[in-house]
């Protein structure tokens, strides 16, 4: 028997709002259920109103700290991509360093600086990821320098070693004589 046999209307016209008392049990308990939850839920999501406001005017006090604080994260995540390019960043790092300690300070003169200074390490971004990646090129092209001048030596080593250590040993016993005895 589902729900709408048990709470059947009695007239079946416009306004089916009369119910039987077939099931009195069934539909008496839905219906006190759904007027128990109601008188719940009014209640607690009002009292949730009244209590979120407050933390609203908290959260509106200190805005320009937590966002000085994701600003410095999102440069320093930046920077960090910066280090793993190849480029120097240890000013850069000691900038948004000092940066946080300002932040931690609180006053509003030392916000506006730190606000500054993380601008100041966010330009200079690009630029240090250019000479990070110009700076491995370097790296990279010295290093294969290095292993075709090591290649060529190991060729002529092994080309002109033989010849050269057959006349350095002719020259040097020149004087001797070989006798058949």
């Amino acid at each position: 028997m589902g729900l709408h046999d048990a709470c059947r209307p009695i007239d079946a016209g416009k306004h089916c709002r009369l119910y039987s008392l077939h099931a009195p049990d069934s539909c008496h308990a839905k219906q006190a259920l759904a007027l128990l939850l109601l008188l719940l839920v009014v209640p607690l999501s009002a009292a949730g109103a009244v209590a979120s406001e407050p933390a609203l005017e908290v959260v509106a006090m200190v805005p320009i700290e937590d966002r000085l604080r994701s600003e410095l994260d999102e440069v320093f995540a930046l920077l960090s991509s910066a280090e793993d390019a190849g480029a120097n960043v240890d000013a850069a790092a000691a900038s948004l360093n000092q940066a946080l300690a300002l932040i931690d300070s609180g006053t509003e003169q030392d916000l506006l600086a730190a606000d500054e200074m993380i601008q100041q390490v966010n330009s200079s971004i690009p630029g240090l990821i250019a000479e990070g990646e110009s700076a491995q090129w370097a790296g990279t092209a010295g290093l294969a320098a290095t292993l075709a001048a090591l290649a060529v030596a190991a060729a002529l080593v092994y080309f002109f070693m033989p010849r050269l250590v057959w006349r350095l040993w002719s020259r040097g016993r020149k004087d001797w004589r070989v006798s058949a005895q």
